[in-house]
């Protein structure tokens, strides 16, 4: 492994042949530290084997290794797989989505990152669906704006926290547009964590949405639109700021 190149993986991957169970682990992982796309196909076999140790170290290897075959592998796991095997499926699939992506393979990317965000929606598991949500902003930049405001809907806290960070970082006045909209058919506690990231993109033109909800009946929008407001039109707004005292 330390040496590294395609003939030292050959070597590691004729070992697989022959080697005592007690190695195989250990060759296994090196394979997928070399990324060795050789060794997919006995990999994806080792993926199915009895042997839970060996097993795990083929999907994680596998998922180094970034090759589109092994999708179908490590998209599933077994039921009959243990607590700390079936725990630690998901991040293996993300690594194995981000490899793809390096790779150039951002079709495949997305689709893995979008069926994990689909799949992990409660908040237990918002750890996940908000990683796979990372990756989908990673992929498709700008483009990702309707993938946002679909996951500030979302029960689990972790991942509307990652969204609406997220849409800080996305540029143009459509985006703003959309998340005014947003913010507009929102309730309190959603319309004021909107009106707080519309303030930190620092668009000038949700400004007067942002002037609205200072005048809006319940206190977190108001407390909310107070800093974004000043954020976003500086002393033009001492007026509206001035109304609110007394």
């Amino acid at each position: 492994q330390t040496i590294g190149g395609p003939e030292a993986g050959r070597v590691l991957l004729k070992a697989l042949e022959t080697a005592p169970k007690t190695v195989l682990v250990t060759l296994v992982d090196a394979l997928g530290a070399m990324r060795s796309r050789e060794a997919v196909k006995k990999l994806l076999a080792l993926a199915e084997s009895g042997d839970e140790a060996l097993r795990r170290a083929a999907r994680s290897a596998l998922a180094e290794i970034g090759d589109p075959a092994a999708g179908s592998v490590l998209s599933t796991v077994r039921v009959t797989s243990s607590q700390a095997e079936r725990a630690e499926a998901p991040a293996i699939y993300l690594h194995f989505a981000r490899r793809l992506r390096e790779a150039g393979r951002t079709v495949e990317a997305l689709s893995a990152a979008r069926s994990m965000l689909a799949a992990y929606g409660r908040p237990e598991e918002s750890q996940v669906a908000a990683e796979a949500l990372s990756l989908i902003v990673s992929i498709l930049g700008d483009k990702a704006l309707p993938d946002l405001v679909a996951a500030v809907d979302s029960s689990a806290p972790a991942l509307r926290g990652v969204a609406l960070e997220a849409a800080v970082t996305l540029e143009g006045e459509e985006a703003t547009a959309r998340w005014v909209e947003k913010g507009a058919a929102s309730g309190p506690e959603l319309r004021a964590a909107i009106v707080a990231m519309l303030g930190r993109r620092g668009d000038a033109t949700a400004l007067p949405f942002v002037r609205q909800c200072l005048r809006n009946r319940d206190e977190i929008v108001r407390l909310a639109a107070i800093p974004a407001a000043v954020r976003l039109g500086g002393r033009a707004v001492v007026p509206d700021l001035a109304g609110l005292i007394g």
